[in-house]
């Protein structure tokens, strides 16, 4: 009956430490902006809300494809996240502007600080810290700097949030646990990796995938090595269980996985000053290098540097955390369930530095991680709970599971109190370091020694009252931790602000952007943004300010040539005022809109000339100035069993269909055909695509390398309807 309401107990505890938590957060952050600077507001917060928008008007799925960006962005398979992971709360179509997005942005960051500290109250009491203790450090883990530094990139942080969850679980099951426990472990494991990857499939993926790999390995080498025959049996069941969880986790995102791995090979990453890499060409060294720690930076584990708190990379955990983790693996050697995760952290650490570059290189899959400062947020978030467990031990050794002779309590203390003591002098040593820096390891360090050596007037209060002093210790950091108001917002800022008159001015000017795209010229040194904005308002653009890009798309449309900008559609040019010609529309003193007639619409019909050729990309960037259309497919993109050389006879005709009906998700339209031909949408065909003529399912076949296709195998008068996925059922 006691296990019953124990295991009751477990859910209860995880949901009241994820509110406390949200409740603290908002209230320390009352006032302030959560999720400012260019990369949320310019990039994220546009895309939120165009989801949102499509959402509300259209249906669930009608989110996965964005219209108005890089002539058709489908997030299907893109490594930005996933619309539909269910705390985005996209579903709800709710966002009536992009302040409503930003508010929202920020309700995604406490929500999923509140699951990341329910995730470390679990991973402490898989570890073995005691329910009160857990508790603590499941509330304190979301104060960390490194998690408070993800802070501007929401989806990196959801993403980030179960990493401890994912651990978590499969400690469990190392535990050899009971029948119904091991089923509610491994479905723990496939759903919560599965929300991760759904969430951002990118860096935390990695740190959950390489950690949980770690941890393995060490514990079926020394069970190998050590174990006797039941431990290798408990190692049989626990790797069984693990590849049960990872085919759950295939089934719920696999697919997902698999369209993001083909999206990236085809990709282009932009490494600033250090080039660019290409589909599955291998980092450079100089890339992974810049964001990579040196040896100098070991100190940033106990010595808290207030201009770090907004830089992915922050490792500050606390001395007396890292001192009692350090301990636990040196008391625990021998115990895999302890020792795993501690040199999984440790392998980690490394992988922060310069000095292991060319070693990580050579790693699949960690070496898919450029910024290795990342790394250390998979450190924090395995040392806390273990620093956790090392205050229970040295606090109370006897209800640790471990016995621990006095002497050796004693040179812990000596050891303490030397190690305090040279901080402080090399800390002081330096004029430049902050106050708070010194005041905060004077505490910390103070607090762990005074614990050790005082006792307290019962055994009831010294155990709870003494850990909780330093666990608090080494949430200092708090203090310091910037908090911007709305002033700090981008969009408050005066460009932003012209920028979105402007843009609203060009919309009421344009009447068919729906058929037709634009094009801000890169003279304007915020032209992605200016970008971003025309998409919000409806508009269809060619450009986009994502990254990784396809880089056959990239090639083509970011600076498309005159036909080919002609081909997509591109009819209004947005360009600087002293650029203009006879004819163009001023809108301001510094922007006007050039428009070009000779181009095609957002859906045409082809007959005759289409070229089969390795690579349309390749073959339009071919052409020049060739002001003639041209209309291109891969062999790979032919239907197996449709006869392709009636659409390729001759020179090419156009012809512009009836449009009956034309929106985001759907086109109805009528055309008399003289022959066979192709009926192309341009539209990017990863929008998925369908389309039925005269009732019948038509094949969708990439032309032109982004635009979708629909064979017409006669002559005479056709009906077209074509739309994509709105819904779910």
């Amino acid at each position: 009956m006691r296990r019953l309401l124990s295991a009751c107990n477990t859910p209860l505890i995880v949901l009241l430490i994820g509110i406390a938590t949200y409740v603290l957060m908002s209230a320390f952050y009352h006032g302030a902006i959560l999720v400012y600077g260019p990369d949320s507001e310019d990039i994220l917060a546009p895309l939120f809300f165009d989801i949102s928008r499509s959402i509300h008007h259209y249906g669930l799925l009608a989110g996965m494809y964005n219209p108005g960006q890089v002539a058709g962005l489908s997030l299907w398979g893109t490594p930005y996240f996933h619309p539909l992971y269910p705390f985005y709360f996209n579903w709800l179509g709710s966002d009536a502007s992009l302040f409503d997005t930003m508010d929202r942005l920020g309700i995604i960051d406490l929500l999923h600080l509140s699951i990341y500290g329910s995730g470390c109250y679990l991973l402490c009491r898989e570890i073995g810290v005691k329910q009160w203790l857990s508790i603590a450090a499941g509330l304190c883990a979301p104060w960390l700097p490194a998690a408070h530094s993800m802070l501007n990139w929401p989806q990196i942080l959801a993403s980030f949030a179960w990493i401890p969850w994912v651990i978590a679980c499969q400690l469990r099951l190392y535990k050899n646990p009971s029948l119904h426990i091991r089923i509610l472990a491994i479905l723990g494991v496939a759903v919560t990796f599965s929300l991760l990857v759904y969430a951002q499939p990118a860096q935390n993926m990695v740190l959950a995938v390489v950690g949980s790999g770690i941890i393995w390995i060490y514990t079926a080498a020394y069970s190998i090595r050590n174990g006797q025959q039941d431990e290798r049996q408990s190692l049989l069941h626990t790797t069984c269980s693990l590849a049960i969880a990872g085919a759950i986790a295939a089934l719920l995102c696999g697919e997902y996985l698999l369209n993001v791995v083909v999206y990236l090979s085809k990709a282009i990453r932009w490494l600033g000053d250090r080039g660019v890499v290409i589909g599955s060409q291998r980092m450079p060294v100089s890339a992974l290098r810049e964001y990579a720690l040196h040896w100098s930076d070991i100190t940033a584990l106990i010595n808290y540097n207030q201009d770090h708190t907004v830089i992915i990379g922050n490792l500050y955990i606390g001395a007396p955390i890292v001192l009692c983790a350090a301990l636990v693996y040196a008391a625990n050697r021998r115990n895999s369930k302890l020792a795993a995760p501690f040199v999984s952290a440790a392998i980690a650490l490394l992988f922060c530095f310069s000095i292991f570059v060319p070693v990580l290189r050579l790693i699949p899959i960690a070496n898919k991680v450029r910024e290795l400062n990342w790394w250390s947020c998979y450190v924090v978030t395995i040392i806390f709970p273990l620093g956790a467990y090392g205050l229970q031990w040295l606090l109370d050794p006897q209800n640790a599971n471990t016995s621990v002779p006095a002497s050796k309590r004693k040179r812990v203390l000596l050891c303490c109190a030397t190690l305090g003591i040279a901080l402080v002098i090399a800390f002081m040593s330096n004029a430049g370091k902050p106050i708070i820096e010194v005041s905060m390891l004077c505490v910390s360090l103070g607090a762990l020694t005074v614990c050790l050596a005082w006792p307290f007037p019962t055994q009831r209060f010294h155990q709870p009252i003494a850990a909780m002093i330093i666990i608090v210790s080494t949430l200092i950091p708090i203090l310091s931790y910037p908090r911007y108001s709305s002033a700090a917002s981008q969009m408050t800022r005066e460009d932003h602000i012209q920028v979105r008159q402007e843009s609203k001015q060009i919309a009421a000017i344009i009447p068919d952007g729906d058929k037709f795209r634009f094009e801000v010229s890169v003279k304007f040194r915020n032209y992605k943004d200016f970008t971003v904005i025309l998409s919000n308002l409806d508009l269809r653009g060619v450009r986009g300010n994502t990254s990784p890009e396809e880089y056959d798309k990239f090639r083509l449309l970011f600076f498309p040539s005159p036909m080919v900008a002609d081909l997509y559609g591109v009819k209004y040019q947005i360009i600087p005022r002293q650029d203009s010609h006879a004819g163009d529309i001023v809108i301001d003193k510094a922007v006007s809109v050039h428009t070009n007639e000779h181009v095609l619409p957002r859906l045409f019909y082809v007959q005759g000339g289409v070229k089969i050729v390795a690579s349309p990309a390749d073959a339009l960037l071919g052409v020049g100035d060739d002001s003639t259309w041209h209309f291109y497919i891969a062999p790979i993109d032919l239907p197996p069993r449709l006869d392709f050389s009636p659409y390729t006879i001759g020179n090419s005709f156009v012809t512009i269909p009836n449009v009956s009906a034309n929106s985001p998700v759907e086109i109805k339209a009528s055309l008399v055909s003289e022959g066979a031909g192709l009926l192309v949408l341009n539209e990017d065909p990863a929008g998925r695509w369908e389309a039925t003529v005269d009732g019948i399912v038509a094949t969708p076949i990439r032309i032109n390398g982004f635009q979708t296709a629909f064979p017409v195998t006669n002559a005479g008068r056709h009906e077209f309807d074509i739309k994509r996925p709105t819904h779910l059922f």
